[in-house]
């Protein structure tokens, strides 16, 4: 984990509005693991995680000189999934229907292991992580059942920077089940 002195950080480099938020981000960024980072944005509205979102991507070279490439870019890939999962509840997309118990969520696991992967991708969290088996015991489904989501994802053009609730659930759920 990088350590920064706030104190050494030039003020010249900051944007001028608020400089004690510019400096308590900075902070976070350097000090923060990505849990703690997953278990604030859980709590926020999609507005705040936008402003961070957006926040990060228009000052990311500062908070990358300062923090780190790889966490920077760590916490800007959850804030982005964070935000559209965000906003889809707040919308009410994927809702479950009256007496059913399950609701979209359950699409948003293949969501779920792309994020991991990312993460391991960064070594932010090990390797063995995202391997078939261990998904597979995590999401609670076969590790063939992983593999085949991959493919469908694949064929789909799903990625963290390109999905949507349809596409996931073709990946999750397919409809139509390949012939015999």
């Amino acid at each position: 984990m990088k350590e920064v002195n706030i104190d050494s950080v030039d003020s010249k480099d900051l944007p001028e509005e608020d400089p004690p938020f510019w400096t308590k981000l900075l902070d976070a960024l350097a000090t923060m693991d990505s849990g703690e980072w997953a278990r604030i944005l859980a709590t926020q509205d999609s507005r705040e995680i936008a402003l961070l979102a957006d926040t990060l991507d228009d000052y990311s070279e500062h908070y990358k000189n300062h923090a780190g490439e790889t966490r920077v870019d760590s916490v800007h890939a959850h804030a982005g999934v964070m935000l559209l999962l965000r906003r889809a509840v707040e919308q009410g997309k994927g809702q479950a229907a009256p007496g059913q118990d399950k609701a979209w969520v359950s699409i948003s696991d293949y969501l779920h292991i792309m994020w991991l992967r990312e993460r391991a991708s960064v070594r932010e969290i090990p390797r063995s992580e995202v391997s078939y088996r261990a998904l597979a015991r995590r999401f609670g489904v076969s590790d063939k059942t992983v593999k085949a989501w991959d493919k469908r994802a694949e064929g789909l053009g799903v990625t963290l920077d390109d999905w949507d609730a349809d596409r996931l659930a073709r990946i999750v759920k397919p409809s139509m089940r390949a012939p015999p």
